[in-house]
């Protein structure tokens, strides 16, 4: 089943709280399907401890946020682990509408359906609420298209949305940051191991950065490029199974400084042409 494509929604809903007011909150689903059109009833699968079930019990509504391909940063955000503090404002960032009971709709997806529950229940690890339609819309833009995932690899669906944008060369170019180039790189190490990952994280490197030539400033270091292959997949050993880039990055907080780098390497090896085509071993520190 994980081959089949299938349409990338953020399910949201909302609750009002006592102290915190209108608590809103979303989740990355792919488990979305329609089931009749008469009456017009949906289906949705979350996993039993993701706190949007309380909300959907408390409010008895959600609503399908269905993504378009633009939306990758939108997507790999709804798809983090939601925090069970009600004062995280998860939506801040997120242009949206208010719909009904106050759901978050977001604005620039393809397309919405609001729901009232219908029926729920629980099989195995998720809950499955069913959803009668009451109000729905699709974006007037034509240039827009679904969203679509396909599981080619066990991943989280945030990361295996990431890694098809990589990969297809369809992620924004203001998307490719620093964490950004972690996040590939964990993913192919972590499903590869390091030997076999390490040309996989170069070309995918040297193709996106052939899609995106005019905006490239530093181009390609087989230097920088190692160095990091080897960091990580050193810092992947002392990891426990099933764990998360969000966990690995909590866990190596200092990957993600930008002074990280210059604790190895001097400005005159890193500037050097020698780096950007063979790998220079640090002259500053020992890797570890």
């Amino acid at each position: 089943m994980r081959v089949l494509p299938q349409a990338v929604v953020i399910v949201t809903s909302s609750m009002e709280d006592t102290e915190h007011g209108l608590v809103k909150r979303g989740v990355t689903c792919s488990s979305f399907t329609s089931l009749t059109l008469n009456p017009p009833t949906v289906l949705i699968s979350i996993y039993n401890e993701n706190i949007i079930n309380k909300f959907i019990q408390s409010s008895g509504h959600f609503a399908a946020n269905i993504l378009s391909h633009r939306q990758i940063k939108t997507g790999m955000h709804f798809a983090k682990s939601l925090s069970s503090d009600l004062k995280c404002h998860q939506f801040k960032d997120f242009e949206h509408e208010e719909g009904i009971k106050g759901m978050p709709i977001l604005r620039d997806s393809a397309g919405a359906i609001q729901c009232s529950v219908s029926k729920s229940q629980v099989i195995g690890d998720h809950c499955v609420w069913y959803g009668t339609a009451l109000q729905a819309h699709s974006n007037p833009d034509t240039t827009l298209h679904p969203m679509l995932y396909y599981q080619r690899a066990f991943r989280s669906i945030g990361d295996e949305i990431f890694m098809q944008a990589f990969e297809n060369t369809k992620l924004p170019f203001e998307e490719w940051t620093h964490e950004a180039h972690l996040r590939m790189s964990w993913n192919y190490i972590s499903q590869h191991g390091k030997e076999a990952a390490i040309p996989l994280i170069k070309r995918g490197i040297m193709n996106y950065n052939k899609q995106n030539k005019d905006k490239i400033k530093s181009g390609y270091s087989e230097t920088i490029t190692m160095f990091y292959i080897h960091i990580i997949a050193q810092a992947l050993q002392c990891m426990p199974p099933n764990h998360t880039f969000e966990d690995f990055l909590q866990s190596h907080t200092e990957l993600t400084s930008n002074n990280y780098l210059r604790e190895y390497y001097t400005s005159e090896v890193l500037l050097s042409p020698e780096s950007r085509e063979t790998f220079i071993l640090p002259d500053k520190r020992d890797l570890p």
